[in-house]
């Protein structure tokens, strides 16, 4: 017994190559158009409300993500226009002589 299991064993890929090769492709076909649908069916069905069920998850989730994102830029935005109050007209001052100097090209001499 332990010797027919061994061979077979061994010969088991070999002999899987020629069945394969043996059965015609349009009996596999014929079998795929009985089978699949039936496959689909039961199998489809099971696999398809768990693969729902993990895409629902992720996207409440993003939505919660971006309800969170959204609540807390708009309470950023609401906070700094409270500390520095309603940003200016038009664009930092230009034209209005008063401009502060800032960053690297700025003449400030204070490290």
């Amino acid at each position: 017994m332990k010797a027919l299991d061994k061979a077979v064993g061994r010969a088991g890929p070999s002999w899987a190559r020629r069945i394969v090769g043996a059965i015609p492709m349009n009996a596999i076909n014929r079998a795929n158009r009985v089978l699949g649908p039936r496959f689909v069916t039961k199998y489809g069905s099971k696999q398809g409300v768990l693969v729902l069920s993990e895409q629902v998850l992720l996207g409440s989730g993003a939505a919660l993500g971006a309800g969170g994102n959204h609540v807390f830029g708009r309470l950023t935005i609401k906070s700094t226009r409270t500390v520095f109050g309603p940003p200016p007209s038009s664009g930092a001052g230009a034209g209005r002589g008063d401009e502060v100097p800032f960053g690297p090209d700025s003449e400030d001499s204070t490290p």
